[in-house]
């Protein structure tokens, strides 16, 4: 990966990762053989994405709760981070929010992944063919989080020196990126159309939420949040390339400064990006040429 300096030469150029340390699988009894098996298979899938795609690899391991059983979560969740010496989770797993009738729940934290879905009639080639795929898809989205953790040496977590806030963020930032990897895992943004543009700024345009208002830690929520950081994130993927998204979180954890290490990757202060996302998001045209001849 290379820094886009702006005032600041820092670069880490052509790094060669091996793969990263395995994760702690905890599950529960029943059809714990093929939960095991799909949350490998899922987790061997993201890993190889990342150390091809983008050259990235955990160095530590963390823990994986994949169940059908939210009631059990929270004790495979301290058996796990008891196996990892990693200190004991402080408040219980709101498993309702988490899981309820989700399809897929999941969740991320510096130590940890949750993963929920609905209990099948049988764990058989039908259940893994229909849960697999968006179970892995998802799983590339926690793991962004894991990366990004990494990358902004934010283990334990940090707090801003000026801001009332973590470090780690903004918070659009921390999502956005983490919701295109994942699209990016399943359909590269390299190779997106106009109408693939036009449906993302869709989503965006629909909600009048500003990056601004979705700055602090925890403050990107529902379709509407997400879709907004989603296509704000895809802009400057698209202008600098999907790797410059790696490399902001890489700038925060030697800057320890948010708008340090966005001017230094992007070229341009946050407040600069939100005014110019304002026109991008409302503008097809100029969301489609977006980065094209330097624009």
């Amino acid at each position: 990966m290379i820094w886009r300096a702006v005032g600041l030469a820092l670069c880490l150029c052509g790094t060669v990762v091996s793969a990263g340390p395995r994760p702690q699988i905890e599950t529960d009894g029943v059809g714990a053989q093929a939960k095991q098996a799909i949350l490998q298979d899922a987790y061997r899938q993201v890993e190889t994405y990342f150390e091809k795609q983008h050259g990235l690899a955990l160095d530590q391991p963390f823990v994986l709760v994949g169940t059908d059983m939210p009631e059990d979560m929270g004790v495979r969740l301290a058996k796990g981070l008891r196996a990892l010496d990693r200190r004991p989770l402080r408040k219980p797993i709101d498993t309702e929010r988490l899981c309820g009738q989700k399809r897929v729940g999941a969740a991320a934290n510096r130590n940890y992944i949750l993963m929920c879905w609905q209990q099948p009639d049988a764990y058989d080639a039908a259940w893994r063919t229909a849960l697999g795929p968006r179970l892995t898809q998802i799983l590339a989205h926690e793991f962004t989080h894991q990366i990004q953790y990494q990358l902004a040496q934010d283990r334990p977590a940090r707090r801003s020196k000026r801001l009332d806030d973590w470090l780690l963020g903004p918070n659009w930032m921390v999502e956005g990126t983490a919701e295109v990897i994942e699209t990016d895992f399943v359909t590269p943004i390299a190779a997106f159309t106009g109408k693939d543009v036009f449906e993302y700024q869709n989503r965006a345009r629909r909600s009048r939420l500003t990056l601004s208002e979705m700055s602090k830690s925890s403050s990107v929520k529902g379709p509407a949040g997400y879709g907004v950081s989603r296509f704000a994130c895809l802009m400057l993927a698209r202008k600098h390339g999907i790797s410059a998204l790696f490399d902001y979180f890489e700038a925060l954890g030697k800057l320890k400064d948010r708008d340090s290490a966005f001017e230094v990757t992007f070229g341009q202060t946050f407040a600069a990006f939100e005014a110019e996302f304002e026109k991008l998001r409302r503008d097809f045209g100029a969301a489609r040429d977006y980065g094209r001849d330097g624009s």
